[in-house]
């Protein structure tokens, strides 16, 4: 065998190829019908869950946020929606994510034509979190969706067997709530309940999957219960469960309601709802503390120990110079952005780019308008024989198709014009409430439930608050950003 020389070989150096960046359209959408759910599946929590997602992922950066709000997933005209497929058209966008499939629409053929055909054509990755779907190492197949729409009707179909069969055996007196009675340990259960007289009351509650498709429960009618007596020992005589019933109830009545008033004083609180314990989840009430002034306390911490609930409790006038401050805070910050946004819209070159979102959206109704009359005169034509049956269905869905795109434009016109407006924001719920508690040197409790969703209290000093109307004061301060690095980039 000849030898190889080794003369004059050159190695050739290693090509690092680093990981593909994809440039991300976080969408999010929520619908007007969607009621029920709209409070824990807000657009800030899509928003906060797909951005937690991003940050795991080396591969992901985020071009930019596309968010429907109060619009139905069921067709796909949608402002935010069109803005963003603008963008993939574009290039400004290669990937997209939402939260589950239901967010990228809830028509299936329709979503289903988005995910194998349109987002692959285009080049775009698509990702629906919950639902562990990427399009890069899964298959784009509409199979996921149809296995959502048959588990979800696989839980209808099983709710209703699951009731039927609940129902049968609360009938026969059986006990059918999951944990056996014995285990009900406290004194106050004991003496509201009638499980410890020796019945059993079952169908208090009924699920609403079969009917409306939600997880949720709804209270029946008390005179729909179903309650069967002497099925086991009693605990407790019927004579004195009722008088213990007549105690609570006077007592309930002279001393109002634990979760507003003080029990001895009748202080209210002025959190009812809204203060948390951040330790354990549960409502924090104001109490007396012996000659010590007042303090808002955990229930779990105050009717147990420390090893329940480790929450200490706060004083009263901490609490609320807290949650003052905090109101304020927030009141500064969304004023500062909203004086600043008023003062570049003053300028000249504002009020010009205003006036020509108003010119491209009169230009793009009175396209609408010319679209609306050659759809009318179609029917005319083809009643003349000028148009066969399928010209005639062709360019009436052509012309319908013109006028939705231009509604969509039109509706992303009005959104940019409006950044440019000299009222910007001055019709918000935050604007409002401003205005009306402007002059409000001290809190109360109207003031506190007007601004404050939850006020959080840890153990080590943490706090966390939830505002109302949060989506408004992102939407100011992400306006008056941009606006000044817009104003900034002009000038230099």
């Amino acid at each position: 065998m000849a030898r190889k020389s080794r003369k004059n070989v050159q190695a050739t150096p290693a090509v690092v190829v680093g990981p593909v960046q994809y440039k991300v359209a976080l969408y999010a959408r929520i619908s007007v019908e969607n009621e029920q759910k709209r409070e824990a599946d807000t657009i800030g929590n899509q928003i906060a869950l797909l951005k937690d997602f991003v940050s795991q992922h080396q591969d992901l950066v985020v071009f930019d946020l596309y968010c429907d709000d109060d619009i139905s997933g069921v067709s796909f005209v949608r402002p935010e929606f069109a803005r963003m497929m603008n963008d993939i058209r574009a290039g400004k966008v290669t990937c997209v994510i939402v939260k589950d499939l239901s967010r990228l629409g809830r028509n299936m053929i329709e979503s289903g034509e988005y995910i194998e055909q349109i987002f692959p054509r285009m080049g775009v990755r698509f990702i629906s979190v919950t639902d562990r779907f990427d399009s890069l190492r899964d298959d784009a197949d509409i199979s996921i969706q149809l296995k959502n729409f048959a588990n979800e009707a696989y839980a209808r179909d099983i709710s209703k067997k699951i009731r039927a069969v609940k129902r049968t055996q609360q009938l026969a007196g059986k006990w059918t709530t999951g944990n056996a009675i014995w285990y009900l340990q406290t004194i106050k259960k004991i003496l509201v309940d009638p499980v410890y007289l020796g019945w059993i009351v079952s169908g208090k509650y009924r699920s609403q999957l079969c009917e409306r498709g939600t997880k949720t429960t709804v209270k029946t009618p008390e005179e729909e219960w179903i309650i069967n007596k002497g099925m086991h020992e009693p605990i407790v005589s019927k004579e004195l469960f009722d008088k213990v019933q007549d105690i609570l109830s006077a007592r309930q009545s002279e001393q109002g309601l634990a979760t507003i008033y003080d029990s001895k004083s009748k202080r209210r609180s002025m959190f009812k709802g809204i203060l948390r314990c951040g330790e354990c989840g549960r409502s924090m009430y104001l109490r007396s503390k012996s000659n010590r002034g007042y303090y808002y306390y955990c229930t779990l911490h105050e009717n147990y120990n420390a090893t329940i609930c480790p929450k200490k409790a706060v004083k009263q006038e901490d609490v609320e110079s807290l949650a003052l401050r905090l109101i304020q805070t927030q009141i500064r910050a969304f004023s500062d952005a909203q004086r600043l946004i008023a003062n570049l819209n003053a300028t000249p070159s504002s009020q010009t780019r205003y006036q020509i979102y108003e010119t491209q959206i009169d230009d793009a109704k009175r396209k609408i308008e010319k679209f609306n009359q050659l759809k009318a005169a179609l029917y005319g034509d083809f009643a003349d024989g000028l148009l066969s049956h399928q010209d005639y269905t062709d360019l009436s869905e052509d012309y319908s198709r013109r006028a939705d795109d231009l509604r969509i434009f039109i509706a992303e016109l009005e959104k940019e014009k409006e950044k440019y407006s000299a009222g910007f924001g001055s019709k918000m719920q935050w604007a409002l409430l401003i205005e009306k508690y402007k002059d409000q040197e001290s809190l109360d409790a109207e003031m506190a439930a007007a601004f404050i969703e939850t006020l959080t209290l840890f153990n080590d000093g943490h706090v966390e608050v939830a505002f109302r109307h949060r989506d408004e004061i992102e939407q100011v301060l992400y306006v008056a950003a941009t606006r000044g690095k817009e104003a900034e980039r002009y000038a230099g």
